[in-house]
């Protein structure tokens, strides 16, 4: 079987992967960054089972806040001179009925993914330059699919699974200024483990303003994993944009 969704989520969130300003200089006090931002990803959830069936599900644009049912994103992160360490909590949540030619289903996707990684940043400014990260990625996945076939010959039938992924992450990024209070920062990881690998890419750029700075720019994450000897494939990409507060 086959699930295909689409939703839009506005989330008040916190940058990850955001271009700090050098307020600070080796030897000072830490330093954090915090980065309320909205997010406005499409997501993609693709469910092959091993019946060998298939069923497509998705919703159009104009049914995008009807299909999201929670969304929150938030990142924390704060370096010293060459080490730093992150939190990074993703959750969104969304719904899809959808009544097709040969079967009408009801699917509900819950999704958490959640970053906890050490930094290593080995140039003169914090958050500038080439910085490397590792730790841990776990991805909480609850699935609930009930497929109802228009012919009433056939059985109802569903496709539910509550699981838990632990992966290893590693990745970097590298933020360069580009002019007088402006930078770009790309960014990318992976991880592997209980998952069959997950990515992210993202590029972002900054615009320094008062404490701290504007950020906008554009991010791709996508994911596999193998429930119950089934496949789910979680894709999400879209721009954000959002305030990185600085302290």
């Amino acid at each position: 079987m086959k699930l295909s969704a689409l939703c839009t989520a506005l989330a008040g969130t916190v940058l990850a992967l955001c271009a700090a300003p050098s307020y600070a200089a080796a030897n000072d006090s830490l330093t954090w960054v915090a980065a309320p931002y909205v997010w406005v990803p499409t997501i993609n959830a693709t469910f092959n089972d091993r019946s060998g069936g298939n069923a497509d599900v998705g919703e159009g644009e104009t049914d995008i806040m009807d299909a999201l049912d929670s969304g929150f994103l938030g990142h924390l992160e704060t370096q010293g001179d060459n080490w730093g360490v992150y939190g990074d909590m993703l959750f969104i949540g969304f719904a899809d009925d959808r009544n097709g030619t040969l079967v009408s289903t009801d699917a509900e996707l819950d999704a958490g993914i959640y970053d906890l990684a050490a930094v290593w940043s080995p140039g003169d400014d914090r958050y500038r330059g080439f910085e490397g990260y590792a730790g841990v990625r776990y991805i909480a996945l609850d699935l609930q699919l009930d497929f109802d076939p228009v012919n009433p010959a056939l059985s109802s039938r569903n496709a539910d699974f509550d699981q838990n992924f632990t992966d290893f992450l590693i990745g970097a990024r590298y933020s360069v200024p580009l002019a007088e209070k402006w930078a770009f920062t790309a960014r990318a990881d992976a991880s592997f483990g209980d998952t069959e690998g997950t990515w992210n890419i993202s590029g972002v750029f900054s615009r320094q303003m008062g404490p701290g700075a504007l950020v906008f720019g554009y991010r791709y994450f996508d994911g596999e994993v193998q429930p119950n000897e089934n496949t789910l494939d979680i894709e999400l990409y879209g721009p954000e944009i959002g305030y990185a507060f600085v302290w």
